[in-house]
């Protein structure tokens, strides 16, 4: 079993010449978990979820950089996610 923890501290803006329509982002917990299991010498399979506890995407409004988005390459976009893998060896 694997366990992978993400965590994101708040993230509060900090310029007061700027008034956006959201100045905060939450705490954000990424959970992610998963099972490996070797079934034979040549057959090994992986299934597991991407944030177990589907964090919600933060959206910023309309000022922000990059507009709405809420910065996909930190926070993520999809939420919760399962996936499944089988490795075969010849």
């Amino acid at each position: 079993m694997n366990v992978v923890w993400n965590f994101l501290d708040d993230v509060i803006d900090d310029n007061p010449a700027i008034v956006y329509v959201e100045d905060k982002i939450g705490v954000k917990n990424y959970i992610d978990l998963s099972f490996d299991w070797k079934a034979t010498e040549n057959v090994d399979f992986t299934a597991g979820v991407r944030n177990i506890t589907q964090e919600s995407y933060p959206i910023l409004g309309g000022n922000a950089s990059p507009s709405n988005s809420g910065y996909p390459a930190t926070y993520d976009v999809l939420g919760r996610v399962f996936f499944a893998n089988v490795s075969l060896r010849f």
